[in-house]
């Protein structure tokens, strides 16, 4: 029977006073929210997400884990226009979840991102929702001229903004010993795509690579806070 043997870590990083980035882990779900709209409302609607999608999620469908990430969405704007301070707070996720098929499912809103390391090579799975990413897709811009744009880092979708979001999701056939790394913009705005990939060709456990990262990504600067699940597919 397929499991996902997962870990996990969340940091604060060098700069940041508080941490609004929310992890999940478990045998069937690996998922990463990263909080928005100043403290305490980036962590709440990060940790409203990491409530609802495991209790909603089961196994059944990516259209199940899309489900519980649009409740996740209702739940948050729901909270935000009761609770007096929190207008305006939303999150990212991302998230992969193991199905009764053997399949994971993927969905993601913002940028928070999903790779794949499948026989020593390291490919991105997901989609940045921000305007830069937009700016790079239509080549409008350099990948590596998007830190210095002044639009870096606002996003054209999150949960919690809206009564509704569009979630991007898919179905993957991935094989026994292959790694899904999930991950805050903490990580992928300090480590390259080269530099995370090396790492975790290094080898050892999905803890030791998890460590590994987020060292990494702290001695390159950590200035946002830092979350990453690695999930490995199990026999």
């Amino acid at each position: 029977m397929t499991t996902l043997r997962t870990a996990g870590r969340t940091d604060v990083g060098q700069l940041r006073e508080n941490n609004e980035d929310v992890i999940v882990t478990s045998d069937r779900l690996a998922l990463v929210a990263d909080g928005m709209g100043g403290h305490p409302g980036g962590e709440i609607a990060a940790e409203v997400v990491a409530g609802v999608v495991p209790a909603a999620f089961t196994g059944q469908s990516v259209a199940e884990l899309e489900a519980a990430v649009r409740a996740a969405n209702w739940a948050i704007r729901d909270r935000a226009l009761t609770q007096t301070g929190l207008e305006g707070m939303g999150t990212t996720v991302c998230a992969a979840g193991l199905l009764a098929t053997g399949h994971v499912a993927l969905v993601n809103v913002g940028d928070s991102r999903a790779y794949l390391f499948h026989e020593g090579s390291l490919n991105q799975l997901t989609r940045d929702h921000s305007l830069t990413a937009e700016l790079i897709e239509r080549g409008e811009l350099q990948e590596d001229e998007a830190a210095q744009h002044p639009y870096y880092g606002i996003l054209t979708r999150a949960l919690g903004v809206g009564s509704d979001v569009e979630i991007d999701r898919t179905t993957l056939a991935l094989a026994e010993g292959d790694r899904i790394v999930i991950c805050s913009d903490g990580l992928f705005n300090e480590l390259s795509s080269q530099e995370i990939e090396n790492a975790m060709a290094e080898g050892g456990d999905a803890s030791a690579i998890v460590d590994t990262l987020i060292d990494g990504a702290i001695d390159h600067g950590g200035r946002d806070n830092i979350s990453i699940v690695v999930a490995e597919v199990a026999a």
